[in-house]
Formats: C-alpha cells, sequence, structure tokens
C-alpha cells in the first residue's frame, strides 16, 4: 500500500497488508477463499441457459404467478374491491 502511514475512515492507522494479509498464513490472499468467480457455476459458452426451455418456462409461470398473486392481493386490499 502506498499510503502506509495514514489513517482509515474509522481512525486506525493503517497496517499496509492491504487485503494480502493472509498470503503467508494460509497460502493465499482474501480472493482466494472467497472468489467472486466460480467457473463450475457457469456453462462453458456463456450463451445458452442450462435449465433449456422447461426451465425458462417454469421460470417465466412463476414470475407470472407472483407477479399476478400480488396485483390480486393489493386489489383486494385496495376500495376498488368493495
Amino acid at each position: 500500500m502506498e499510503f502506509k502511514e495514514g489513517v482509515d475512515a474509522s481512525g486506525r492507522v493503517a497496517k499496509g497488508k492491504g487485503v494480502y494479509q493472509f498470503a503467508d498464513k494460509y497460502g493465499a490472499n482474501v480472493d482466494g477463499y472467497s472468489p467472486i468467480y466460480t467457473p463450475e457455476e457457469w456453462s462453458p459458452s456463456g450463451d445458452v441457459y442450462v435449465g433449456g426451455k422447461t426451465g425458462l418456462f417454469l421460470w417465466a409461470i412463476t414470475l407470472a404467478g407472483i407477479l399476478l398473486g400480488g396485483a390480486l392481493l393489493v386489489y383486494n386490499t385496495s376500495a376498488l374491491a368493495s
């Protein structure tokens, strides 16, 4: 870190370690244990939805049901229902 003698937002003095503080202790930095990107969770091409057309259809039906259910609840609790 370039700013070793500074303080952080809460007023604590910086130690100059940054995100690499655990590199020697655990053999990896912070991202080595909590990666944002994990290749096994993604499709190899990234262009094809893994659930296929059936999964996409079920997702759309579920979304439509949630939206219609919410609209019905709003209507039933409004002055329009009486």
